[in-house]
Formats: C-alpha cells, structure tokens, sequence
C-alpha cells in the first residue's frame, strides 16, 4: 500500500534541538569549482555536493545550466528527503518525469546520490517546478551534523516538501528530522525571509510524506 499524507510539522520539545550544529548554519562554502568538474547525476547535476559546498558561483552559468531564459525567473521548489535507499530518486522520476531518468537510480549498494541535485522543468499550465534530490539519511556520510546543515538549507528554499519512507512502520528517525527541520525554519530561516521578502510564510514549507508500505495500513491525510 501507498499513501501520501498532508502535514504541517510544529516544534516539538520531545525532540532534542539542534544545539550541537545550528551555530554553523553559515558554514556553507562557495567555491569556484565548475559544474564541468563533476559527474552529472542523470540529466540532473549537483548543485551542492557532498562536502556542503555550493558550486553556483555564476549566475550565467547556473542560469544556462538550469536552461532559464531569465535569471529571475519565478518557479516552486520541491525537494525530496529519505533514507538512502527508499527510493527519493525513482519517486521523483516517476511524479514529475513519467519514469524519465532526471535524477540517477542505481541498484547497487552504495547511494547514487550525493550532496544536492537539481532538474529545473516547465510543466503544462506554466508551472515552473525545480525538482531536488537530496543525499540520503542514514546512508555513508563522513560528518553528520553536515549533512543535517546541508539538507536543512534545501528545506529553507523549499515550497514543498516529500519525506520518503519505505518501511512497515513510520520511524522516530522521520518525525525527529521533521521536527528539527520545523524548529530549525522558525529559528533559523523564516526571520531572514521574512526580511527579504514579503511573500514568505511562517509556517515554512508544507510536507507530504510518502509512506510504501506492505502490511500496514498507511496514514490518512491530516490538515
């Protein structure tokens, strides 16, 4: 069975808080690493990579590597979280792509996804979606907190969310990284976009969370 299910985390004091890394949410290093150096991952490439390093130093080139016509473009963000392993990248290319390879699937053990990786798309009606995948929790990282720091920005820029689980239960781990990504928002985030534009909500992103399971009854929706 499959479901997705609608909900708006809130801060939650039974979660431990992010005390430990939050101070180095600035850690984010721009480097001038070209995209050529790296692999494209599918037809996506890596706008982050494993090591938090964010590779658009150039507009122009981040503009022609997307294939906007303008920089300014306006467009919705939806971003991909999970294990490694359950399946972010095969979702996402079968919801936005009908089964395309965007985002680069492998079977073999080790994650195919590393750091961050973009697909810009123009749908029917205009909707203008930037699709993210994202490298996989609880897979091979070399520092965790990170890695957190890294997928917490990806959330901040985010207009919807889609935490992928595949598991007969829906874990602690799940409601742990959500309720730290909520806190880490309101704390961290909403402030700063609120002061750049008007247009940002308190409540942050919303979340669908996408539950595979084969002998559990799945969530229903909740508003």
């Amino acid at each position: 069975m499959v479901s997705s299910s609608i909900m708006h985390p809130e801060p939650s004091d039974l979660i431990h808080d992010l005390s430990d890394f939050a101070a180095e949410f600035e850690s984010l290093s721009i480097t001038p690493q070209s995209y050529d150096d790296l692999e494209d991952r599918g037809k996506s490439f890596v706008i982050i990579d494993s090591r938090e390093n964010f590779l658009a130093t150039d507009l122009e080139a981040f503009r022609k590597k997307l294939g906007l016509s303008n920089i300014d473009t306006k467009m919705k963000v939806v971003a991909i979280f999970g294990n490694s392993g359950d399946g972010k990248s095969h979702t996402m290319n079968n919801v936005f792509f009908n089964g395309e390879e965007i985002f680069k699937m492998s079977p073999e053990q080790n994650s195919c996804t590393m750091g961050v990786n973009c697909y810009y798309q123009k749908f029917f009606y205009n909707h203008e979606v930037l699709c993210i995948d994202t490298e996989g929790l609880q897979g091979v990282t070399q520092n965790e907190n990170q890695q957190h720091r890294m997928l917490m920005k990806v959330l901040a820029i985010s207009d919807i969310i889609i935490y992928r689980t595949r598991a007969e239960r829906l874990s602690l781990e799940m409601y742990k990284f959500l309720s730290t990504a909520s806190k880490t928002y309101l704390k961290h985030f909403s402030p700063m976009l609120h002061g750049a534009t008007s247009t940002a909500t308190a409540k942050g992103p919303d979340v669908i969370i996408f539950h595979e399971t084969h002998n559990t009854r799945p969530l229903t929706s909740s508003k």
